[in-house]
């Protein structure tokens, strides 16, 4: 493991053990599911880790978390930060600082984190579930424009980070995002779906039975949990997973500025 991996290896600790105590299911996700069946670890090159419950597992997680979180870590949500840009959770380390461009001028906590995504039902009717995902895929660009830094200064980036921004709520959109993600529930779903990641429908959308009961698969120096086919879901996610891709492209850029002893605060 990389140093940062070291520390994201103790977030993902954490997270075992309080749903461990609480009997929350969850399960790795994307490339540290990956990395559980091709690498028995972290994809060597990896700067993250992601972890995946149910809608219900995932409201019991985040209570929990507010009282069984230890000094040094702390939630990450539009509930807890007036200006986190996601509408999904994160825990984070205190005192480091693992930060992008676009969004290093909030005035948020800037340091290394797990995403947590909730998984919700996905509607039986085709036509209804496009409906739903062109509405999460426009209050995500919402979210895009009232927090992130657009890199591209062309006039209409310009425009709307001017007289569009000051319009916008980030919790109200937060707030409407999460209410349209819940409208069906996982217990009556065939098929669930990640809601916030909204830019590949079909990737996104999963067998439900998939998240049913997780298997174990061995992951740096423990057993975690992954959907219970793992290589379907994998290449439903990736196609022909256990290719390494060429060696140019084995690298990660979720963050440009790293620092792990000091804390970023904008």
């Amino acid at each position: 493991m990389t140093t940062l991996q070291s520390r994201l290896y103790r977030l993902l600790l954490e997270i075992e053990r309080i749903c461990k105590k609480h009997a929350i299911p969850y399960f790795l996700v994307y490339g540290t599911a990956l990395g559980a069946v091709r690498h028995q670890g972290f994809i060597p090159w990896d700067d993250d880790l992601d972890v995946a419950m149910l809608r219900p597992d995932y409201e019991r997680f985040l209570r929990a978390c507010q009282a069984e979180l230890p000094s040094g870590m702390f939630l990450q949500h539009w509930t807890t930060e007036a200006h986190f840009y996601l509408p999904y959770a994160k825990i984070c380390v205190e005192n480091t600082t693992f930060m992008s461009p676009l969004h290093a001028h909030l005035n948020i906590h800037h340091g290394i984190y797990v995403d947590i995504f909730p998984l919700d039902g996905v509607p039986e009717s085709s036509c209804i579930s496009r409906i739903q995902f062109v509405l999460l895929r426009c209050l995500r660009i919402m979210l895009e424009i009232r927090f992130a830094n657009l890199p591209n200064p062309r006039l209409r980036n310009r425009l709307l980070t001017r007289w569009v921004r000051p319009l916008l709520s980030g919790k109200l959109i937060n707030h409407l995002y999460n209410i349209i993600a819940r409208g069906v529930s996982v217990e009556s779903a065939s098929r669930v779906r990640n809601m916030f990641l909204v830019y590949g429908e079909r990737r996104e959308t999963c067998d439900a039975g998939w998240f049913a009961k997780p298997v174990y698969l061995n992951f740096e120096n423990g057993s975690y949990p992954v959907p219970s086919d793992p290589d379907a879901y994998l290449r439903h996610v990736y196609g022909d997973y256990m290719v390494l891709p060429p060696f140019d492209q084995r690298k990660n850029n979720h963050a440009t500025i790293v620092d792990l002893d000091h804390g970023t605060t904008r």
